[in-house]
């Protein structure tokens, strides 16, 4: 995502871009309009072009179903030419549809094609499980984008808005939005015995708010709130100027407030921060002081690390379709221990024989070919958002997948 630091220097956009070559790329951008519309435009970039600025070349893009756009791109610099898709036009409609199958339903290669003497540039397809993680990347960033319209319509000159015109000082009006209440209190850490055990929180509260982090030991992390919105919610969580997390909650039946699965760098971030700004999808937002969380955090993260009694025998490699559950995970690469502890486990989209493993910004997939052979997939780096890396042929063994490659194990 890119988000300018002012309006003079443009809309943010998310962009999709290719990493195929070094010195050229080609980009889809997904542009913030006003009213939350999002246009698309499409990039291309060469180093050494040495184009004329300001005047426009034919340029034809096509993908293998046979979707076929000529557009004149112009030249916005001397290395780049950019296009921005049109509502109703043919030229522009076409464009837009060959971009999609980019990365929507069947993945599609792309062709881009000059009037002069550039050769084409040949676009490969991606799989399936790059396109659906690229697809599922994209919708967290547009999410996050529209957040910034949310953000920046409460910071608007003159206070308050309103749909009604002033009439005079008799006119009946009701009063402004009430900004979502923030706990007063310091972040504190506690511990108790839930049905499933012992749990650590570490929170804050007052005024009918509470925002806080829960785990028990062995178990993944999740991020609660209490008194922002009722039921499943989409909501990004941001401390201070750090990068926003978009997660997808719903309600506790246990507690009745909503809770997120949450990654360990958000916990980090609260540790070292000053605010948690926690942003829904209905725009309703809570900034949340991070004050005592430096305190509270650590003794949060010794308790929540605690190795559960008795886990090696609670195993199950293969949960319910539909269901997430946290065990004790090893995925062993190459030799190194990718992830060794508690991860997310759980099915990998709708078609019910494959799985993913998810921790620490590393998450691997299992797609099981039979009840005793699979093949795996994983992100080959941290927090990178698809399964690039084939782990080659796994043959199942007790609790585990192995293979030549790598290993992995769920209990």
């Amino acid at each position: 995502m890119h988000a300018p630091e002012s309006l003079e220097d443009g809309n943010p956009y998310c962009a999709i871009r290719t990493t195929l070559w070094e010195a050229r790329s080609v980009g889809i951008e997904y542009i913030l309009e006003a009213g939350d519309e999002i246009g698309v435009a499409l990039r291309l970039n060469k180093q050494g072009w040495n184009l004329p600025v300001g005047e426009t070349t034919a340029v034809k893009v096509q993908s293998m179903v046979g979707a076929l756009a000529t557009t004149r791109m112009k030249a916005i610099g001397s290395d780049e030419l950019y296009f921005k898709i049109t509502q109703f036009e043919p030229e522009s409609m076409a464009l837009g549809i060959a971009l999609k199958l980019v990365f929507n339903g069947q993945p599609q290669p792309l062709t881009v094609g000059f009037e002069g003497n550039e050769p084409a540039w040949s676009v490969p397809a991606l799989g399936l499980y790059e396109a659906h993680a690229l697809d599922q990347s994209l919708s967290k960033c547009l999410l996050d984008l529209r957040g910034l319209n949310v953000a920046s319509s409460s910071d608007g000159a003159g206070g308050a808005t309103s749909p009604f015109k002033k009439s005079g000082p008799t006119e009946n009006t009701t009063s402004a939005p009430t900004p979502a209440t923030t706990p007063s209190s310091e972040w504190l850490f506690s511990k108790s015995e839930e049905d499933w055990g012992e749990t650590c929180y570490a929170e804050t509260k007052g005024a009918g708010i509470k925002v806080g982090f829960m785990g028990s030991p062995g178990k993944g992390l999740i991020g609660y709130v209490d008194g922002l919105v009722d039921g499943d919610t989409i909501a990004t969580w941001r401390v201070d100027e750090a990068q926003s997390h978009s997660l997808i909650g719903g309600q506790s039946d246990y507690f009745g407030w909503t809770q997120f699965e949450v990654p360990n760098e958000l916990l980090d971030e609260a540790a070292d921060g000053r605010t948690l700004a926690i942003t829904a999808s209905n725009g309703k937002q809570l900034v949340v002081s991070l004050k005592g969380a430096a305190e509270a955090i650590p003794i949060f993260n010794a308790c929540f690390a605690k190795a559960p009694p008795g886990s090696a025998n609670n195993s199950s490699t293969a949960p319910t379709e539909g269901t997430k559950a946290f065990r004790s995970c090893l995925l062993q690469v190459d030799g190194k221990k990718v992830i060794d502890g508690a991860c997310s486990w759980g099915p990998y989209g709708s078609i019910g024989s494959d799985f993913v493993m998810e921790a620490e910004g590393y998450f691997a997939i299992l797609s099981t070919d039979s009840a005793t052979t699979a093949t795996g997939y994983w992100n080959g780096e941290r927090n990178a958002s698809y399964a690039h890396d084939n782990l080659g042929e796994l043959k199942k063994s007790g609790n585990c997948w192995t293979g030549s490659k790598a290993r992995l194990c769920v209990q």
